[in-house]
């Protein structure tokens, strides 16, 4: 891969290259101490069977704030902490600002 060095620094000296990747929806969950729900949707899938009435209304909702938040740990940290989506943005953002390649894939 070639570096714009006009645009781009890149440190001089040892550099440790690590792939990471976002949390999944299951680690999502977790974060949101949601795993009661997490299990269900575990088991119903195992056993091939729907869930329970209310679940799947918060299982879509829960996914489809996943899907706004991201699985960016900065993000998802953001959320658990105040509960709102005000500050997730200005992070995605600054991740993205960070490194093209992260925003890419993001």
């Amino acid at each position: 891969m070639a570096i714009n060095r006009e645009k781009h620094s890149f440190p001089v000296g040892n550099v440790e290259t690590i792939t990471m990747y976002p949390l999944s929806f299951e680690e999502f969950l977790m974060a949101l101490d949601k795993n009661r729900l997490m299990q269900e949707i575990q088991t119903c899938f195992n056993e091939i069977r729907p869930m329970p009435l209310a679940l799947p209304q918060e299982a879509m909702e829960l996914y489809k704030l996943y899907i706004i938040i991201g699985g960016m740990p900065a993000c998802v940290r953001e959320y658990v902490e105040t509960r709102k989506l005000l500050g997730v943005p200005e992070i995605q953002n600054n991740i993205c600002n960070c490194s093209p390649i992260i925003c890419k894939f993001s």
